[in-house]
């Protein structure tokens, strides 16, 4: 059906966000009117397209054009289960500062964060070498 609805319409309007539905158009974004007035970009994953590096950096420069502040936005890709294929899949691909949500365990996220000071694999692995 419609990819934006009127009445969405007129509230991103009052927002100040234009999206253009031929060009990036994420699967849903949703307004959290408190304090930090948090921008929710929602991809919703059925067989592929969860929130990659490369995506949130598309969906970032978008928001920029739109004057959201980075520091305004959060990132959510939504699976059906973490049981599912598309979310064994795709979880590996997902970016880092972003959650992932499964509609089979609606009171829980995933959280995907880097560890400060952390050593990247490849690292850790010369630092710790097997004894064979």
């Amino acid at each position: 059906g419609e990819k934006q609805a009127y009445v969405d319409e007129q509230r991103m309007r009052k927002l100040g966000v234009s999206i253009s539905v031929s060009q990036l158009l994420p699967d849903a974004l949703l307004f959290d009117g408190g304090p930090a007035g948090l921008f929710w970009v929602v991809e919703a994953v059925h067989t592929d397209g969860p929130i990659t590096e490369t995506r949130k950096v598309e969906l970032v420069k978008w928001a920029a054009a739109q004057r959201i502040p980075a520091g305004q936005l959060a990132f959510l890709t939504a699976f059906e289960s973490r049981n599912a294929a598309p979310a064994r899949r795709r979880l590996k691909d997902l970016a880092v500062g972003t959650f992932a949500w499964f509609r089979d365990e609606p009171g829980n996220e995933l959280r995907w964060d880097a560890i400060e000071g952390s050593a990247p694999l490849a690292t850790v692995s010369t630092l710790h070498p097997r004894a064979d």
